[in-house]
């Protein structure tokens, strides 16, 4: 599979889980999640490449004990755990 397709599966458990998902400007760094007003928001670096993108999102989803319960396709999964293993 794709990293595009990789990706926006990922966003789609993002949206499953509540969580609000800003794509922005952010210089590369690929985005990450943050609290605001008690509310997790997800952030989307526009200039990173979608490699960067993809793993920023798959290692901060990874601590969200939420994610287990929402199913992951296999490449996914398995990204997730190498991450979970590395932590």
């Amino acid at each position: 599979m794709d990293i595009e397709n990789k990706l926006a599966a990922l966003l789609e458990a993002c949206s499953k889980l509540s969580l609000e998902v800003r794509p922005d400007r952010l210089g590369g760094s690929g985005g990450g999640i943050c609290k605001l007003k008690g509310k997790s928001i997800v952030f989307i670096d526009l200039d990173a490449e979608p490699e960067t993108r993809y793993e920023r999102l798959v290692i901060d989803l990874a601590g969200f004990p939420q994610i287990d319960d929402l199913y992951l396709l296999p490449e996914i999964r398995t990204d997730m755990e190498k991450v979970r293993k590395h932590v």
